[in-house]
Order: C-alpha cells, then structure tokens, then sequence
C-alpha cells in the first residue's frame, strides 16, 4: 500500500544533505586506497509523471569527491 501511495506524489524534489567537513578532506578512501573518484552521497525519486503519459521516471542525485583529476 506505501508503495502505491508513493508512486503518487506530486512532489518531486530531493534535498541533498550537506557533507561533511571530513568527507571532503579525504585523501585516500580506506575500502579502496586506488580509488581516483568517491560517491559520497547517492539518491533516486521513483515517480509517476503524469504529464508524460503516466510513464514512471527516475531521478537520480549524488555528490562525488573526485581526488585526481588527470583521471577524468
């Protein structure tokens, strides 16, 4: 029942959290210590969009520390 009540919902923003302080002063991430690139935070709305013929859509937000930028 949550489930199709959420698909419902007119309202579709996502409030990114603020990150903290230490997370963007990381030099090396301790689960892979090569990593050039880091998801510090990742989110997705699921939703009915009703003014596109009832298909559902997906947005997806994340916040990424990108350590070495000759990388990318």
């Amino acid at each position: 029942m949550l489930s199709s009540i959420s698909l419902w919902q007119t309202n579709k923003t996502s409030k990114i959290r603020q990150t903290p302080l230490d997370e963007l002063k990381i030099t090396v991430y301790d689960k892979d210590s090569t990593a050039t690139a880091v998801a510090l935070y990742e989110h997705a709305n699921l939703y009915t969009d009703v003014s596109y013929n009832y298909d559902t859509r997906t947005n997806f937000y994340f916040r990424i520390k990108i350590r070495d930028k000759a990388t990318f």
